[in-house]
């Protein structure tokens, strides 16, 4: 029997937002002076306290620059906060315009995302649609990130919903298991092709019709 629900909570990155741009990551591990597996390694290692708005973007990416024996310009900083913005912000069509279809069939829909402080300007200016969910918590807001259990008890107070009524899209498996650890039901989140099958064979949802985005 296929699960109902009454809202839908979206992480922003690689759900309401295509994956970052392979190109700029590059280009910041590059400048970092770290390779692929070590810029990853120390992106997550360093990441959670600038979604938490108690670390600079700038000291985070000096410390960065750090870990491979760099020390960055001031220049080369406000380079890589635009490469790291534009990495994160490339809009995924398809995921909008099902939550829109939410919406317009009665269910809630929220964004449960971490986000530095600086994001939020670009959001606000690019992005309207995020105004039509309700909440959109934003980690940098609210002082804590994912996969702490406050931040979900705080949306799911916003939503005035019991967790078992919610379900969570996330591309993060730790992500997916916190909420799951609180009563929320949660998919971990991919593509819209490998995930939009999955969410219709598990839950009695509309469809999500694929787009076709520029890459």
């Amino acid at each position: 029997m296929k699960v109902k629900v009454k809202a839908v909570i979206f992480d922003f990155g690689h759900v309401l937002s295509l994956p970052p741009r392979s190109e700029n990551m590059a280009w910041l591990a590059e400048h970092c002076g770290l390779g692929r597996e070590e810029f990853v390694r120390a992106f997550h290692e360093l990441r959670s306290e600038v979604d938490r708005g108690t670390l600079p973007v700038t000291e985070f990416w000096t410390q960065m620059a750090r870990r491979g024996g760099r020390t960055p310009s001031g220049q080369l900083l406000r380079a890589m906060e635009e490469r790291d913005l534009e990495a994160w912000t490339q809009p995924n069509p398809a995921m909008f315009a099902w939550a829109e279809r939410l919406r317009q069939g009665g269910w809630k829909t929220a964004i449960l995302s971490n986000m530095p402080p600086g994001f939020l300007p670009y959001l606000e200016k690019h992005f309207p649609e995020v105004s039509r969910f309700q909440p959109a918590m934003f980690s940098c807001r609210v002082g804590m990130v994912k996969p702490e259990p406050g931040i979900y008890r705080l949306c799911l107070e916003q939503l005035d919903l019991p967790a078992a009524q919610t379900l969570f899209l996330d591309d993060l498996a730790v992500n997916v298991a916190a909420a799951r650890s609180l009563g929320i039901h949660a998919l971990q989140f991919h593509t819209v092709e490998a995930s939009a099958e999955r969410l219709v064979e598990q839950f009695e949802l509309p469809e999500i019709e694929p787009l076709r985005v520029r890459g």
